[in-house]
């Protein structure tokens, strides 16, 4: 019985492992044994003519790189099994059913809910804002206490790693997301949310049916989210309207924000500092000049003709305006 299961290539132990092959035939051969045992889920079969026809070889091809190819093999109980071929199918397996044991009590926990009184759903839901109110809270302290022993030079205790969760919560989606963590590890770095704001807007946007993820850029939004709804739960738990965050101003920024902030404009993310200073090219921008100065090159590719021009060259622009 065939599978569907993502097979892993992993190119760095492939090419170790074949290193004595000396063909491309033999590369072809070997490849096509591989796929076939991880689609048919099992080993292979022992007769020649079986192996050749799969490896799409002649007969006398496959005879003269047999023994070669069998390397790869072993012989047990009438097939030829693969030592690492085996594990990763395990893997593959166990995974595949802890995700659609999970879906399964997703779905019977919906349909259970359904048929709840709405007087429970309300209080339930509000129960589940409250936890995970609390849980966000816990998180946002643990990251305060970690950074203020850093500064003050205790020993640092080791955190799991945040993309790392981050992936987690994704789960099975087939994404693209090596690329762009960095837009969501600056968002954090910027003030703007916590890592557990961005773990809260993974939960909420992977929730959505219709919800497909290609980038991590497609969370910035949900993470935002997230955080302003963490700051009006926590008020209306207080009792208080929701308190706005304190304003800071131009002033507050040292060096190293202004360059963390342009560093996240200039790789295509939205302007972090717009509740301080307008973006750069924008009337009003309190950047310092030498700091955009450092970035000259990037931001010509960032905006416009104009608004570069309002920035590095204010005697054309006046004229022009």
């Amino acid at each position: 019985m065939s599978n569907n299961l993502y097979m892993p290539f992993h190119v760095g132990d492939y090419m170790g492992d074949t290193a004595f092959l000396t063909t491309a035939e033999q590369h072809g051969a070997y490849m096509l044994l591989l796929m076939n045992y991880w689609h048919s889920g099992k080993p292979l079969p022992v007769e020649d003519w079986k192996l050749a026809a799969i490896a799409k070889v002649s007969p006398e091809s496959w005879s003269a790189m047999r023994d070669i190819i069998r390397a790869f093999f072993r012989e047990r109980d009438g097939a030829l099994h693969h030592k690492r071929v085996d594990e990763e199918l395990a893997k593959a397996r166990e995974k595949s059913d802890r995700a659609r044991a999970n879906a399964g009590l997703s779905h019977s926990a919906r349909k259970a809910k359904a048929k709840r009184p709405q007087s429970e759903r309300r209080a339930g839901a509000e129960r589940t804002q409250s936890e995970c109110l609390a849980n966000q809270d816990q998180d946002q302290e643990q990251e305060e206490e970690s950074a203020n022993a850093a500064s003050s030079g205790a020993a640092a205790v080791a955190k799991p790693n945040f993309e790392g969760e981050c992936r987690t919560l994704v789960g099975e989606e087939p994404v693209l997301l090596a690329q762009d963590f960095h837009k969501l590890r600056s968002l954090v770095d910027s003030g703007s949310v916590t890592e557990a704001d961005v773990k809260a807007g993974i939960v909420a946007a992977m929730a959505k049916p219709d919800f497909r993820i290609r980038h991590w850029s497609q969370l910035e939004g949900w993470a935002r989210g997230a955080a302003k709804e963490r700051l009006a739960a926590r008020a209306k738990v207080a009792g208080a309207a929701p308190a706005a965050a304190p304003k800071r101003t131009a002033a507050d920024n040292t060096p190293d924000q202004w360059r963390k902030n342009l560093e996240h404009f200039c790789s295509g993310g939205a302007w972090p500092g717009q509740n301080i200073s307008p973006e750069p090219g924008q009337r009003g921008c309190l950047v310092p000049r030498e700091i955009l100065e450092e970035f000259r090159p990037r931001l010509r590719k960032v905006i416009s003709p104009g608004s570069f021009a309002r920035i590095f060259e204010p005697e054309l622009a006046g004229a022009a305006e």
